[in-house]
């Protein structure tokens, strides 16, 4: 089974994209939601997701390019996305602390599912 980890901090957003991610994925695609940084270093380890898209700003202790260091160093094969709204973070800087690419918000649930289904095909 493949495991998607969505961290974000704000709870209608990890409501609403991981219930469209199970919804169009279905049952072969296991969602794991994070709120901090700490909670997705965790699952990260345990679980050793295909695919993590991080909140880019959580507003927690542990947040930005050192929560995705440190997710990295958890799941060295995960793809990892950031998402942010408030920043548009170049895919130079994004590769160099261990990231896989930039997805800007608001989402757009169609571009987000078609990266999700590419991502987990080649995992």
């Amino acid at each position: 089974m493949k495991k998607i980890l969505l961290v974000d901090d704000e709870e209608m957003i990890r409501e609403m994209v991981g219930g469209l991610l199970r919804d169009a994925l279905g049952s072969d695609v296991k969602i794991l939601l994070a709120s901090d940084g700490d909670e997705a270093v965790r699952l990260a380890q345990s679980e050793q997701p295909e695919l993590v898209l991080l909140d880019f700003t959580l507003h927690t202790p542990l947040e930005g390019f050192p929560m995705m260091e440190k997710i990295r160093e958890a799941a060295r094969q995960a793809k990892i996305f950031l998402m942010s709204g408030a920043l548009d973070l170049a895919e130079k800087e994004i590769k160099q602390h261990g990231g896989d690419g930039f997805i800007g918000k608001p989402l757009r649930m169609e571009r987000l599912l078609e990266l999700v289904t590419k991502q987990l095909k080649g995992a």
